[in-house]
């Protein structure tokens, strides 16, 4: 597990934007995999002129863990979650289960910089995250969404983010990026659509990655409800009237008048969806150098 170029970009943002790095968490003892180069791509970020010196001194190398990374943006405690201590973590804990009371409220910033696919109670994981932060406390997390199949159990979508991360749960999302893993480090800037039966879908052809940071705005009870799909909650409240399958009678249509055959038809549809993968009102392409 590491913190990627991504993940450090998404972290010197939100230092940017005064999010508080007093006592940190990471979920796995992260390296540091970032070079040279992304370091000095890293310095085009709008992050001061201290930070940038911070970053110009951070040793790099296949052996280094992010400690120092978190240390030169003022945390003054850097602990680390794992179920073993076979990279020397600080906490031991299985996130398969809750954990105890005595880390509720304890701190300012959990890091996940890929853990949540590799745990199999995703729910019981994400309830411990909020557990453990601080009101006033933020949540990052870097997780495989498409094209990473047997990376770990699950590949995650922006929907259970937005979901679980929401007002119910006293939690409020303050940014989602997808990129995708092509050398590029593109980002798009995920907006939840204000039409419920609109689903943040994509298709393409190379592993995609979400970047998510949520605040904790108030200790509710979690859960009380369980998060369900908007898509769904909208459905349900309009009994009788197919609302799901209402998106695609347009598309139906185009494709009846055509008549073509079913594999013509999927080998136009697909070609057609990965070229043109990410809807812009719902993925807005984010240029390199801008902040959040």
């Amino acid at each position: 597990m590491g913190l990627n170029v991504n993940s450090v970009k998404l972290l010197l943002l939100a230092h940017a934007r005064g999010i508080s790095f007093e006592h940190v968490l990471m979920i796995g003892r992260q390296s540091l995999s970032v070079t040279a180069g992304d370091i000095r791509a890293l310095m085009r970020l709008p992050i001061g002129d201290e930070m940038k010196g911070n970053l110009a001194r951070l040793t790099l190398g296949p052996d280094v863990y992010s400690e120092p990374f978190f240390e030169l943006c003022g945390a003054r405690r850097v602990e680390s979650m794992d179920k073993t201590a076979y990279e020397a973590a600080t906490v031991l804990h299985d996130l398969n289960l809750p954990v105890p009371e005595t880390l509720f409220a304890r701190y300012d910033l959990i890091v996940d910089g890929g853990s949540i696919e590799h745990v199999f109670n995703v729910p019981v994981a994400f309830r411990s995250y909020m557990q453990m932060l601080k009101v006033g406390g933020h949540y990052v997390c870097n997780t495989a969404t498409n094209n990473y199949s047997g990376h770990g159990f699950y590949q995650l979508s922006a929907e259970i983010f937005f979901a679980v991360f929401g007002h119910a749960n006293g939690f409020r999302i303050v940014d989602a990026f997808l990129y995708e893993e092509d050398g590029r480090n593109t980002w798009y800037r995920l907006s939840q659509p204000a039409d419920a039966i609109r689903r943040m879908t994509f298709q393409n052809r190379v592993p995609a990655h979400l970047l998510v940071l949520a605040a904790k705005e108030a200790d509710v009870p979690l859960f009380a409800e369980p998060p369900q799909q908007r898509l769904y909650g909208a459905a349900w409240a309009q009994p009788g009237v197919d609302v799901i399958r209402r998106q695609s009678a347009l598309k139906a249509a185009v494709f009846r008048w055509l008549d073509l055959a079913p594999r013509v038809k999927w080998l136009v549809l697909n070609t057609w969806n990965t070229r043109n993968r990410f809807r812009r009102d719902l993925f807005q392409r984010v240029d390199s150098e801008d902040g959040i």
